[in-house]
């Protein structure tokens, strides 16, 4: 029970911070001065969702900054809206999982990372889903 009061709390979590995105700004409207990234016209690095669409208004890409770094999860999207790329990040680092999916849905290659360096095991597949190559870091 434990289990599934937790996990309806992280999609809860996932859906009001990465689906809804009444607060998100275009990317269009972001800058990078001295490696943080401001609104144009701010004095203090942004923190909040960046967004980016296709020209069919579709997301191609959102993340998550905090105090002008990307930090949390940064997805992009397909045109036709399915997951091509999820990556983790810390202050401005690559951290954890990094995912990138072929356009069948089926994962591609799977990285981790700590403090921006790969870390651990890193693996590719096919786009049948078989596996391709295994690496360890």
């Amino acid at each position: 029970m434990k289990k599934i009061l937790f996990g309806l709390f992280l999609v809860s979590i996932v859906f009001v911070f990465f689906i809804s995105e009444e607060n998100a700004e275009l990317f269009s409207k972001a800058q990078e001065r001295n490696g943080l990234t401001y609104l144009i016209n701010k004095e203090k690095p942004y923190t909040g969702i960046l967004v980016t669409y296709y020209k069919n208004k579709q997301i191609k890409w959102k993340g998550n900054y905090k105090e002008g770094n990307l930090d949390g999860k940064s997805i992009w999207y397909y045109k036709n809206s399915d997951m091509s790329l999820t990556i983790n990040y810390k202050e401005g680092k690559k951290e954890r999982e990094y995912i990138y999916y072929c356009e069948n849905g089926q994962i591609k290659e799977v990285r981790n990372y700590k403090a921006g360096k790969r870390e651990g095991e890193s693996v590719s597949y096919d786009e049948n889903g078989q596996l391709k190559e295994k690496y360890n870091y």
